[in-house]
């Protein structure tokens, strides 16, 4: 079913775009360790693995999602400029959700790198229709969203809250920004005020009424800066989109896509962000909630 368009947002709509294409491709092969689609140079940051590990653990002190436990053989291939994917179940209990994290070492700046994934000029999906229903500034929202899949499958939607961690990027003295969003508790129960209220007027009340709400949908966008000229890029999502969709099938899909996917924001990173992202364009605020200042283009 489709259903009327609105312009996307950065946030978790990667994830929820190959969602759609899971449901035509199938499963995909189950990868691991270094990724398939690293093209970056033989080596792009001047680091050691303890170095490394000691930024992503820094990261992890402060963070509402950590990251995975990485290898020392993963961490050398990030280093060398390599996409590392993980599958993992963070809480450690083989019935919970698995959680598709990808990472990559962008030879930019922390500023650029978040740019790159952050504006949504760079985000297309048409299989997603999101509303914004809530804003606070600078950066707390509450967006509706639906999932447009073909038939036989009924669509999808979801609540959830996304805003950017202050408190990690102070702590870390802005070496780090995580941009969250989780699954709204109680969201499904709240959508007939939405549409009462107006909220969801681009939406047919009848397509909201036969979608299916999404039990699980959590996961982050984040930023480390190594050092001034080289940033460690990560996204992390686990999605159950409930029905007959199984989570472990979506989830081989996204782990075996994130190569790509980083791979899109390192090329918009090192070739177009500086002179796309220039004085008229809109701020994207960053991880510490403040403007992003323009590039020189």
């Amino acid at each position: 079913m489709r259903t009327p368009s609105c312009p996307p947002r950065p946030r978790a709509a990667p994830l929820l775009h190959l969602i759609a294409l899971v449901a035509v491709l199938g499963a995909a092969p189950l990868l691991s360790g270094p990724g398939a689609h690293a093209s970056g140079p033989a080596v792009v940051a001047p680091l050691s693995v303890s170095a490394l590990a000691a930024a992503m653990a820094e990261y992890d002190r402060n963070a509402q999602l950590p990251l995975p436990r990485l290898t020392d053989a993963q961490r050398t291939a990030l280093i060398r400029g390599e996409v590392v994917r993980v599958l993992d179940q963070p809480g450690g209990d083989p019935d919970e959700p698995r959680r598709a994290t990808g990472l990559r070492v962008i030879p930019a700046p922390r500023d650029v790198v978040w740019v790159a994934c952050q504006d949504p000029h760079y985000v297309q999906s048409g299989e997603v229709t999101e509303v914004r229903v809530e804003f606070a500034p600078p950066d707390r929202s509450r967006w509706y969203g639906m999932l447009d899949l073909p038939r036989p499958f009924a669509d999808r939607h979801w609540l959830v809250d996304v805003t950017n961690n202050h408190s990690l990027a102070a702590s870390t003295g802005n070496r780090a920004w995580e941009h969250p969003w989780r699954l709204r508790a109680g969201g499904e129960a709240e959508l007939g005020g939405l549409i009462a209220a107006g909220r969801l007027a681009k939406i047919p009340p009848e397509a909201v009424a036969e979608a299916v709400w999404t039990p699980v949908n959590h996961g982050a966008w984040l930023v480390i800066a190594l050092d001034p000229e080289h940033t460690l890029l990560g996204y992390h999502a686990t999605s159950v989109v409930g029905g007959s969709i199984p989570e472990g099938l979506i989830t081989r899909f996204v782990h075996a896509t994130l190569g790509g996917m980083l791979e899109a924001v390192a090329e918009r990173a090192l070739h177009k962000v500086r002179a796309h992202y220039v004085a008229g364009h809109k701020a994207v605020i960053g991880g510490d909630g403040r403007p992003v200042g323009h590039f020189g283009g």
